[in-house]
């Protein structure tokens, strides 16, 4: 099945130029099955429109167009939960200890 090629360039695409999008998971060329190929084809279309959409200037759910700047969710995301301003080597609020790294 040759589909996998055009759905797997899809999601590089996407990962490279709207980190803000969930990635679809790439299709395993020896193992996909005509399901699979479909669903995956269908999900990197939807993406790259999102992609476009963006790029072009269409407006995008609130989720996407808003969600880049919910600072105290992409912060604890990326394991910092006190936040911006939070030293991370200190401890939760209230312990009096800090961490040594």
């Amino acid at each position: 099945m040759v589909v996998h090629g055009p759905h797997n360039v899809r999601t590089k695409w996407v990962r490279l130029t709207a980190p803000h999008l969930k990635v679809p998971p790439q299709l395993n060329r020896t193992h996909c099955t005509p399901q699979q190929a479909r669903a995956g084809l269908a999900e990197s279309a939807a993406r790259c429109g999102e992609m476009l959409a963006h790029q072009l200037g269409f407006a995008l759910p609130d989720e996407v167009a808003y969600g880049q700047w919910n600072w105290g969710k992409l912060w604890k995301e990326c394991g910092v939960p006190g936040g911006p301003g939070c030293d991370p080597r200190e401890s939760p609020k209230g312990s009096g200890k800090i961490n040594q790294r």
